[in-house]
């Protein structure tokens, strides 16, 4: 029946049932490459701008990577939305600016985008920490699951006091592996929900 209660093994294990999961892990490991993205783009305009502002061109080039700041939101709202799940609140409608110079002081006065331009460099590290953590417990997880296959081949040794030397206690290890494959789904659960939250918090 659907509404029989499920066991504490049972919630545990039904996370590997659900496409959220695989989204959470993906969306963990895309934050990396954005991340850098993100970090090298933005320190590029930000110190050639401020280099040439004396001679006035780097004015329009800061004016630039704002703009990009605002482009590089939008995408990381859509891939928080469609990945995550995260529910942004509608912008509140505004009179958009007549003139040029009124275009420029809305856009520099504008929370959204120095908020905007702080999340985007914290996704550098947080990206960096998100793909080690999901990376090792991935690695580990896939080192155990194959024992089976490796443990005549590799030396295989668990914090130095479990030598893995026979095909049960490789088994044993196997069903190890399968366990922290699972883990690793529900941590990436806790770390794509911290994210997101953060994401609705500098970007809503």
């Amino acid at each position: 029946m659907d509404d029989a209660p499920v066991s504490g093994i049972g919630r545990f294990f039904r996370i590997v049932t659900r496409g959220r999961s695989y989204l959470n892990v993906a969306y963990l490991l895309l934050a990396f490459p954005l991340g850098i993205l993100y970090f090298v783009a933005l320190v590029t305009g930000v110190s050639l701008g401020l280099g040439l502002i004396v001679i006035v061109v780097g004015v329009p080039i800061l004016v630039g990577t704002l703009l990009l700041v605002r482009l590089f939101v939008g995408w990381e709202r859509a891939i928080a939305t469609g990945m995550l799940g995260v529910r942004f609140p509608d912008p509140q409608p505004r009179e958009a600016p007549a003139g040029l110079l009124d275009r420029l002081r809305a856009l520099l006065t504008d929370t959204a985008t120095w908020k905007g331009l702080a999340y985007l460099f914290i996704k550098f590290p947080l990206g960096i920490a998100s793909f080690t953590v999901v990376a090792t417990l991935f690695a580990v997880a896939l080192a155990f699951l194959t024992a089976p296959l490796t443990y005549n081949l590799l030396s295989i040794q668990i914090v130095g006091l479990w030598v893995v030397d026979s095909m049960s206690e490789a088994v044993g290890l196997s069903l190890l592996g399968l366990v922290v494959a699972v883990g690793a789904l529900h941590a990436c659960k806790w770390l794509a929900w911290a994210s997101g939250r953060l994401a609705r918090a500098l970007l809503g």
